[in-house]
């Protein structure tokens, strides 16, 4: 009896790969367990998959608990294969984004962008993934979560990045999530995208926000901006037009707004105050109605005892409100430092 039982359970575990083919799933799924041969339990796991029956999600999702890495890596392999069309698979998605096994870790993360891709919603998967960011404290798993977001097209998704991009406290998440946002072309976070681009402490995180912001393409503000001339002494005109052309690049190549051509600036200047280069804030109106610009930048210079003084201001044509100042002093001597600052200065605060 003793010998037979032997008998039978080495035969058992000799199944060939050939033999399994022609095995139900329930008896594929006990011989799994009953199995000591890695090898066979491989093939079990294939056999189940390549079936496509729904009804071996469950067991294939147990088998990504294996202790065998094989064992585990190719059940969620294979769970992907599904090209998420079936149900039942999100929860271990979800589990596997805190596993210690970062092959896994990496395959949840496919496994879950492919869920979006062919459902376009999966509101549990989008829902977990929001109190992951929120609440996790492994950045990793935030991180992971921020990569499947990217993907999601969702009212939602984007306030959630958004917040992560600002103030996660790992710089790795804070990127992703930048680029996330470029990604997905949101032309309403430019003016968020722009700060970060500017202020984050971290340069890896700064350098994605511009790289984001040349995906979403456009300007910050959908404003049309003329710089007018600068009220200066006479003696110092050249170097208050030199500002004005430095200024008018600065807001260009930030991609703030779309600033009107410095000679079109100048032609209406000529022609509605002549002589007068006393541009005050209502002149300065005047000139951005001809030019049919929305807003007008406006400022002066001042030189005394050996130190300068720029102030600029932003004045919206319509309301004539004063928009946003921003103001620099240092060394005449130092004007170039003095100018960067000031037009650095000044763009911040659009």
């Amino acid at each position: 009896m003793t010998v037979t039982l032997f008998l039978f359970a080495s035969l058992g575990c000799s199944v060939s790969r050939t033999q399994l083919r022609s095995k139900d799933s329930n008896w594929l799924a006990a011989q799994f367990e009953q199995t000591g041969h890695d090898e066979q339990r491989k093939w079990i796991v294939e056999e189940l998959a390549l079936r496509r029956d729904p009804e071996m999600i469950p067991i294939l999702c147990s088998y990504t608990r294996s202790n065998e890495q094989v064992v585990r890596q190719k059940a969620l392999r294979l769970l992907n294969d599904y090209a998420g069309k079936e149900e039942g698979i999100d929860p271990t998605y979800i589990e596997l984004l805190s596993s210690s096994d970062g092959t896994m870790r990496r395959l949840a993360v496919e496994g879950m962008i492919l869920r979006f891709q062919m459902r376009g919603e999966v509101p549990y998967l989008e829902e977990a993934l929001i109190r992951i960011l929120r609440s996790s404290p492994r950045w990793q798993e935030r991180l992971h979560a921020v990569e499947v977001l990217e993907w999601v097209k969702s009212e939602s998704v984007p306030r959630q990045l958004l917040d992560v991009g600002k103030s996660d406290e790992n710089a790795s998440v804070r990127a992703v999530a930048v680029r996330a946002l470029g990604t997905q072309r949101l032309s309403t976070v430019r003016k968020d995208l722009y700060r970060i681009s500017q202020k984050d402490l971290d340069a890896a995180v700064r350098e994605e926000a511009k790289r984001s912001l040349q995906k979403i393409g456009g300007t910050l503000e959908d404003v049309v901006v003329a710089v007018m001339p600068f009220d200066t002494p006479a003696k110092y005109q050249d170097l208050a037009a030199g500002f004005r052309s430095y200024l008018s690049g600065r807001l260009s190549s930030s991609n703030i707004a779309k600033v009107v051509e410095r000679g079109q600036v100048q032609s209406v200047v000529d022609e509605l105050i002549y002589q007068d280069n006393n541009i005050n804030d209502g002149k300065a109106v005047e000139i951005g109605k001809a030019l049919r610009a929305s807003q007008v930048v406006t400022g002066n210079i001042q030189v005394l005892n050996g130190q300068v003084v720029i102030t600029i201001k932003r004045i919206d044509v319509k309301t004539q409100q004063i928009l946003s100042s921003a103001q620099s002093s240092g060394s005449y001597i130092d004007f170039d430092a003095v100018q960067r600052h000031a037009a650095n200065a000044f763009v911040e605060s659009f």
